[in-house]
Formats: structure tokens, C-alpha cells, sequence
């Protein structure tokens, strides 16, 4: 069996033609795995993820890398365009006899990150600011200190300051 054969095979069912995608079927074990951050199992619910118009939109839109052997299993880069909110997907496939056992996908990093724009802290939001103490929910404050090591720390004293700005307690020891 020609892995990096079938593993192009399978990307090439993944392109939209005629207005819709007709992923093969044939090209999967009745059992396969895909796993993102959770895992479906079977051949129908991975052809539906792969498949649907909001979560295999990015199989269709990334610009597909020739599939690479590693080892035991097949992994191939899918890139999105420059100006995407992420960089695409990576997949690593595995076989069992002539057919794709498991799918992982793993997020590519480096999209376009979105233009900064000023914080506006509404009503509803100071509300539960100011009340986050109160309601069991405190708010937890990310910072780096002196030696550059970052530090996550609880504020119960957080409240809302003004529409942009929060005001906390803080100690100098």
C-alpha cells in the first residue's frame, strides 16, 4: 500500500465540486478515529465533520502541502491564506491495512491576529465585575514580574473604575 498515494487520494475528495464536498467514503476504516480537541469515531460522523459547511470549511479553503511520510503515519500542512484568522490545520493520519484508521488535527498558528481596538466596558459587564467577589467568581489577573516570570493572580478587590479602566488593590512587599 502506497500511503502518501492515499493520503493524497483523500485530499483530493475533500475539494468542493458541483457545490458540494464527496469525501471518500472508501478510503476510511468503518471504525476511524478523528481527534481535534475531543474525538469522534466511525466512518459516518467523520465524514460529517470533514464534510459540513461550518466545520470542513477550512479543508476546503487551505492550500494543501504534499503529504509527508513519518514513520508509520502521513502528515500534511494545509495553510490558509495571508489575512485568516488562524494559519490552517495540520493532519497526521494513520492506516491500518488500506485505509485511514485515525485523523488528528492539530491548529497551525500564525493567522492574521485582529486589529487592536479600545476596550469598552459596558453596564452589564461593570456589573459583574464589580460583583465577581460576591458571586464566587473572582477575577484572576495575569501579569510578568521583575524577573520576567509570568504570575496569574485572584482579585477579589477588582471594580469597574470607568468605562476603560479596572481598578485593584496592590501590595508592595
Amino acid at each position: 500500500m502506497d500511503k502518501l498515494k492515499l493520503a493524497r487520494e483523500f485530499l483530493d475528495s475533500l475539494r468542493l465540486r458541483d457545490g458540494r464536498v464527496a469525501v471518500r467514503a472508501d478510503l476510511l476504516a468503518d471504525e476511524v478515529e478523528f481527534q481535534t480537541l475531543g474525538k469522534i469515531s466511525g466512518r459516518e460522523a467523520v465524514l460529517q465533520r470533514m464534510t459540513a459547511d461550518d466545520t470542513g470549511r477550512v479543508y476546503r479553503e487551505v492550500m494543501w502541502s504534499p503529504p509527508e511520510l513519518e514513520g508509520d503515519t502521513v502528515k500534511i500542512t494545509g495553510k490558509l491564506p495571508p489575512g485568516a484568522a488562524s494559519g490552517g490545520v495540520i493532519l497526521v493520519l494513520s492506516f491500518v491495512g488500506e485505509r485511514i484508521s485515525a485523523i488528528r488535527q492539530q491548529p497551525l498558528y500564525g493567522g492574521t491576529p485582529m486589529p487592536a481596538a479600545p476596550v469598552k466596558l459596558t453596564d452589564e459587564l461593570k456589573k459583574l465585575v464589580d460583583n465577581a467577589l460576591a458571586t464566587r467568581h473572582p477575577m484572576i489577573v495575569a501579569y510578568v514580574d521583575a524577573k520576567g516570570q509570568p504570575i496569574l493572580s485572584f482579585r477579589g478587590s477588582t471594580q469597574s473604575f470607568s468605562d476603560d479602566q479596572l481598578a485593584i488593590w496592590v501590595r508592595n512587599s
